[in-house]
């Protein structure tokens, strides 16, 4: 039985195709019945929609308009931009969820949602989300953009259009401040139905736009920096340099971390020139970070004062994180439907790290605006992003800057008060030398060089504490349930969380020439300050945070306040991790009695404090795994490689992967000759690494001496960690020029199974080999092998040929159908009194029409050592050039029942019958199976894809194996595949690959395929140099997926710069995350090396 059933997406019984002449009157027939049923359904639907009674969606109006003035009607052909925020399904669930997945003490902890899952269980239905566009379509709306979440349309149309449809007046209005705005003066309605899929209406008023925080600014003075071209330490700022120094980043630096692999996205409301970020970088951080600017809504972000903002973020990020693999920077228009929709975009993106340094008091903010901002960012920490916001400049009025009508009233800002983003407020920084010295509230007085400005924070008016908000001081005598009306024994959410410098007397220096930012071309060096200078900072050590993670062995960090507050109720962690700030308070402007003031742990002025960067890294690290395990890899002490040849055109590797984190493992490979002494190397591995042995090299004989076969046995020193060895071999040998790759034994066995051997020589050539290694160092192996022809073995028949094969200590030794002069397909069985490692190599030549002609190429495998009633095989593909069969040979006395059932890309399976001969072998077609279904699909009519995994089961032990004959891609590289499947019962939950690379004329893929009723995230690290990079993938339940390893890797490694060593060659992990997952990976590599191209394909080593 399979270790997991198949699901089914329907009946799956085909109707017979016997239709004759009835079927060419009752088809068209019954098409157009369809066609005048569906136009009849939709009528009906649109009609019901428009009786419905209207629904009123509450909100949307500003709160502006209490204090503002009537100005007359807005203008009805003025366009607008609506976005619609939709309830995501079982919002129950959904916030539960969200707060387990954050909790590290809950059994969910750390199981993020890819995307995908996500839409998967909790959007809106896709029925729903496509009749709400149709409606608006319908109305005379354009529908401007939708989301694969769901959870937000945004459409455009006129104002008389969104008066008319949603029942509503929109005026325009004169703000206290002067400027006008329009806005609606009613809530708007819907028909109900739709009523009830949308609880949020944003754009319908312009009244507010968000602030960015970054006020406070000055040129530098050039001159008293003698007219450097890049700026140095001065007295009226900090160099990037000494802001590591002081927080301790510089230990990042020391221990090879950047931020490599990591990704961070910027929320931005206005453009930015990337001229000047090439400038800064120039001078500070040298990064080569890809910076991609992604533009949302319709209506583009434009450049203005807050250009410098954009700028000022992604200079930062880049300064203390110089080798992210790349910085988005997205952008839209400052207005409530281009905000959502960016949320609703990086959100969709699922970028693990996010800063925002705009925002808005909550007062200010349209309500059913924050709560869709809620449930997407509820989306995000599902999904493992982390967020951090700034908490604003104006102290603890968080309106001052906002229009309110009581702007100097304690308040927070939006959206560092949501629940589920880290709120980032700012102190005063004085060094000693260029080592820490000590920090006060940040709280400047305006000035003739600035506004000033103080560390934002307070009690939110919308959000309850979240259980993770507790530490000593977060209850002190400010607390209070109030404004938000938390239930019982419960408080208001409390910010800032953290806090680092931002202070304008001895800000930032960064670059910026954008003439409408207020910036000069002519002195583009400017001194900032502010809370969004610090939130792009934390950011920035998020990155090396998760880069540091990796390198443990562990995974991204994901929402790090619950972990955050966890070290604060360690007295003995937060010292180490945090410098607590303890004096001065935020009033910004003294209009609130000094509210609010620092004190010792805790406070509303700046939060926990600053970090300790290197300190608090790794206590967050150490709590993150003690909650979710670290990072596991399936390795073994010893490995084993029967085959191999140096020399006369063969070129050998073995690749050595170390997944350990802490230890290098020092390894022997000894390599066995037939005629004469065995060599050892020592070779080191380093922690968390991969080293390219270069056995020619290592043997001191060239490609082009004479021929000198060679086995290895690859030994990892005592109590050493283990690891993954992997052989990859190109050669020119009996006219074929191409390579192969096994992944080693890790033990020898009595008894082998190979379900093909190929010896035919009339039109084409095959030559099949089998290398016998005896790893013994006393006694001579005696093996048979055993030639199945088909024609053998059974009552009637002649015996099944067979060989035997003697084999002395520490020695290999070959067999061949080719020795009995059998020219034929057979199976092939070995046992032996002695356990022996057994790879078998195939050479061919032939002329394959559906994979494009003439092919050459060779494949090598390990026998596997046991039969079952179950295989599994994810990869798989029968396009353009590429021919696939699966071999299925049968090794009992009599006839067996199988079933191939074929897992298509798009979902759909197909499940053929087959009937497998006694001691014989059976070729199934996988082309011909997808040109012409004729098995039971899972739809009517089968809808077969290119790219196709495989179950292979049976009703007695078998062995299945999968053959494929190609010529890839443009350059039409020819090589051919052999692949023995995965026993099914024997399926893994982590796979490690040793062998791999990126880059030149390599292509690297992975399939992974989850044959199981239920999805399953998978963790996959590459090991890359220096580089750790990971990505989750979500397998849904019986599906398969690829990943372009060259396309995930290459802009990372680009990113990355210079390295010690050529990262593009890489090893890889694959991890299902699911308690008790099953999932399959294997690895396809395509490639022209030194004139020999080919293919291989391997199934990862698993445990």
């Amino acid at each position: 039985m399979p270790f997991c059933s198949w699901g089914r997406a329907g009946d799956g019984t085909r109707k017979s195709r016997r239709y004759g002449p009835i079927a060419a009157i009752v088809l068209p027939l019954l098409a157009l019945t369809l066609i005048v049923g569906i136009a009849t359904l939709q009528l009906f639907h649109f009609t019901h929609v428009q009786a419905s009674g209207p629904k009123v969606i509450t909100g949307t109006l500003t709160p502006l308009l209490s204090h503002s003035q009537l100005q007359g009607s807005a203008d009805p052909t003025q366009r607008i931009t609506l976005a619609l925020g939709l309830r995501p399904t079982n919002p129950s669930a959904l916030t539960s969820y969200a707060q387990d997945v954050v909790h590290p003490g809950s059994a969910r902890y750390h199981h993020f949602l890819s995307a995908a899952q996500f839409t998967q269980l909790f959007a809106p239905s896709e029925t729903d989300y496509v009749a709400l566009s149709q409606y608006f379509k319908a109305t005379g709306f354009s529908v401007t953009h939708t989301y694969n979440h769901r959870l937000l349309l945004t459409v455009s149309g006129t104002v008389a259009q969104a008066e008319q449809d949603f029942h509503i007046n929109i005026n325009t209005y004169k703000a206290p401040d002067g400027h006008t705005y329009y806005a609606n003066m009613e809530d708007p309605s819907l028909p109900e139905p739709f009523a009830e899929q949308v609880q949020s209406i944003s754009g319908l008023n312009n009244a507010t736009r968000w602030q960015h925080v970054s006020s406070a600014r000055r040129s530098v003075d050039m001159a008293a920096l003698q007219s450097t071209a890049c700026p140095t330490q001065g007295a009226d700022h900090y160099t990037p340099d000494q802001i590591a120094s002081a927080y301790n980043l510089r230990d990042f630096y020391q221990a090879g971390i950047q931020g490599q692999g990591q990704s961070v996205a910027l929320f931005e409301l206005s453009d930015f020139d990337s001229a000047d970020l090439t400038a800064y970088a120039a001078c500070f951080g040298h990064s080569h970070t890809p910076v991609q600017a992604i533009t949302v809504g319709s209506t583009p972000a434009i450049f203005d004062s807050g250009s410098l903002e954009a700028e000022l973020d992604a200079e930062l990020v880049l300064s203390a994180a110089p080798q992210l693999s790349m910085l988005k920077i997205y952008k839209a228009a400052n207005n409530p439907a281009g905000i959502l929709a960016e949320w609703a975009q990086i959100v969709q993106d699922a970028v693990p790290i996010v800063s925002v340094s705009w925002g808005q008091c909550e007062q200010t903010s349209d309500p059913g605006m924050l709560q869709q901002e809620n449930v997407l960012l509820k989306e995000a920490a599902l999904q493992g992003q982390t967020i951090l916001a700034a908490s604003g400049d104006s102290g603890s009025a968080g309106c001052y800057f906002d229009n309110d009508k009581n702007p100097t009233a304690l308040s927070a800002l939006d959206p560092a008060a949501q629940p589920f983003v880290t709120s980032v407020g700012g102190t005063s920084l004085t060094l000693a030398g260029n080592a820490y010295g000590h920090e006060t509230t940040w709280n400047s007085p305006p000035s003739a060089l600035s506004i000033g400005g103080a560390s934002g924070g307070g009690i939110s008016h919308y959000w309850s504490a979240p259980d993770w908000q507790d530490a000593p001081g977060v209850r002190n005598k400010y607390t209070t349930g109030q404004p938000c009306h938390a239930p019982a024994g419960a408080i208001c959410r409390e910010t800032p969380d953290v806090a680092l410098h931002t202070d304008i007397s001895r800000g930032y220096i960064v670059y910026c020439g954008l003439i409408q930012a207020g910036c000069n071309k002519g002195n583009p060096w400017l001194v900032v300050g502010g809370t969004s200078a610090a939130t792009p900072l934390w950011a920035a050590f998020v990155a090396l945070a998760n880069t540091f993670s990796l390198r443990q062995g562990g995974f991204n960090l994901g929402f790090i306040n619950p972990l955050l507050y966890q070290i604060a109720r360690d007295g003995a962690k937060y010292k180490a991790s945090f410098h607590d700030v303890t004096t001065g308070n935020s009033d910004y402007g003294s209009k609130n009695h000094g509210l609010y003031p620092a004190t010792e742990g805790y406070d509303l002025a700046t939060g926990l404090g600053s970090y300790n960067a290197y300190a608090l890294a790794s206590n967050l690290v150490i709590l993150a795994q003690q909650s979710t395990g670290a990072r596991v890899a399936p390795t073994s002490s010893i490995w084993y490689f029967a085959g191999g040849s140096v020399g006369q055109g063969f070129q050998q590797y073995i690749t050595l992967q170390n997944p350990d984190v802490t230890r290098a493992a020092s390894v022997d490979v000894t390599y066995l000759f037939p005629n004469k002494d065995a060599v050892t190397v020592r070779h080191v591995v380093a922690k968390s690494s991969r080293t390219t042995v270069d056995v020619n090299q290592d043997l001191h004989i060239g490609a082009k001496a004479a021929l000198q076969p060679v086995s290895a046995i690859v030994k990892v020193d005592a109590n050493g960690p283990g690891i993954i060895a992997e052989r990859p071999m190109y050669f020119s040998y009996q006219g074929v020029s191409s390579g192969t790759d096994i992944i080693g034994a890790t033990a020898p066995a009595t008894t082998y199974y190979f379900p093909v051997a190929d010896t035919r020589q009339d039109e084409q050539s095959y030559n099949t080999y089998i290398t016998l290694l005896n790893p013994g160092s006393t006694q001579s192996a005696t093996a048979i092998l055993t030639y199945y022809t088909g024609s053998c073995g059974l009552t009637g028949q002649p015996e099944c040929p067979t060989q035997v094969v003697v084999i002395p200590p520490l020695h290999r030794g070959t067999g061949s159908p080719l020795d009995l002069h059998l020219h034929q397909r057979v199976a092939v069985s070995m046992i032996s009194d002695q356990p022996l490692v057994a790879e078998r190599t195939m050479y061919l030549k032939d002329s394959i029409p559906t994979a494009g002609g003439a092919i050459s190429g060779a494949a090598s495998t390990i026998g596997t050592t046991e039969t079952a009633r179950d295989w599994l095989f994810a990869e798989g593909y029968t396009g353009h050039n590429f021919q696939e069969y699966l071999v299925i040979a049968n090794f009992s006395g009599n006839a067996a029942a199988a079933s191939i059932t074929l897992q298509y890309a798009n979902g759909h399976t197909q499940k053929i019958a087959v009937t497998l001969p006694a001691l014989g072998q059976y070729y199934f077609d996988v082309n011909q199976a997808k040109a012409q279904p004729n098995g039971t699909c899972d739809t009517t009519p089968c809808q077969p894809t290119d790219t196709v995994s495989a179950e292979v089961s049976a009703d007695a032990s078998i062995v299945a194996e999968r053959m494929m004959y190609f010529r890839y891609g443009k350059q039409a590289y020819t090589g051919f595949t052999e692949t023995i499947g995965e026993p099914a019962a024997a399926a893994h939950s982590v796979y490690a690959f040793a062998e791999g690379y990126t880059a030149n004329s390599f292509q690297e893929y992975l399939t992974m395929y989850n044959p199981c009723a239920y999805s399953e995230n998978v963790e996959v690290t590459l090991f890359a140099n220096t580089l750790l990079i990971q990505r989750q993938v979500l397998l849904k339940a019986h599906s398969r997926q690829t990943v372009d390893v060259n396309s995930w890797l290459g802009p990372i490694v680009q990113a990355a710069g210079s390295l010690s060593s050529d990262p593009y060659a890489t090893s890889m992990t694959v991890q299902a995350l699911g308690n008790g997952a099953r999932v399959v990976a294997e690895r396809a590599l395509y490639f022209n090396y030194l004139g020999s191209q080919g293919g291989t394909d391997v199934i990862g080593y698993g445990m």
